[in-house]
């Protein structure tokens, strides 16, 4: 006889948690009133069981806490790597959350996110206008990316609390058909990624491939 295990219900620490770690992060509002947050993120390898969990109020750890509300992710195979998606909900305006994300199957979590939530009632609103963030060659990541050099500057003018968006025109990479192009990019941005959540437009780098129209990996990413 044999007896089989999910090679993801062990122990965490047995696991390469890099694996299983969010790599790159994008936040975009979901609706009107930005009291929803769609988030995806990508890992290495497929996770057993994808969330989002977040809770009110600024905290640093989330073990022994009450109240955490989880979110289910959808995940995508891409080829390369895994997709995770999942939409924050009924949010409260002008509220503080804390936010992390892994896998409830490996009990592997990556960092905590922390971010406010837009008033209620808003007339104005404050964004960061990027495009032609496109790098030479893939495989940039520790913030070499254009991207990263950019937000790097405009945060040191603007923090990104004073931000409520980021709005960016199009040409995210040099080659928007691919993956592994978006990795290195969205790197650079998680750490901003819940507090100025993405205002995304398709430029023609993401929508064409030599000679065939697609824009299937930016929808994806």
């Amino acid at each position: 006889y044999a007896y089989f295990v999910s090679k993801y219900m062990v122990d965490g620490s047995t696991l390469n948690k890099t694996l299983y770690e969010e790599y790159s992060l994008a936040v975009t509002y979901y609706d009107q009133d930005a009291t929803m947050l769609g988030v995806s993120y990508h890992t290495a390898e497929e996770c057993y069981y994808p969330v989002v969990q977040y809770v009110k109020g600024h905290v640093e750890s989330f073990d022994g806490l009450e109240d955490i509300d989880e979110v289910a992710c959808k995940k995508t195979s891409t080829k390369l790597d895994w997709k995770n998606a999942a939409v924050l909900e009924d949010l409260e305006p002008e509220t503080e959350y804390s936010v992390r994300i892994g896998d409830r199957g490996s009990r592997l979590y990556g960092g905590i996110y922390h971010f406010t939530t837009n008033a209620e009632y808003k007339t104005d609103a404050k964004f960061l206008f990027m495009a032609n963030s496109k790098q030479t060659k893939s495989g940039f990541d520790d913030g070499n990316t254009a991207f990263a050099k950019t937000l790097d500057v405009a945060t040191d003018f603007f923090t990104a609390e004073d931000m409520d968006f980021l709005v960016h025109g199009g040409d995210y990479t040099s080659a928007g058909m691919m993956p592994e192009y978006w990795a290195g990019m969205f790197d650079g941005y998680k750490d901003y990624a819940f507090d100025m959540p993405m205002v995304p437009v398709a430029g023609d780098m993401e929508y064409y491939s030599n000679t065939h129209k697609t824009n299937s990996v930016f929808d994806n990413m």
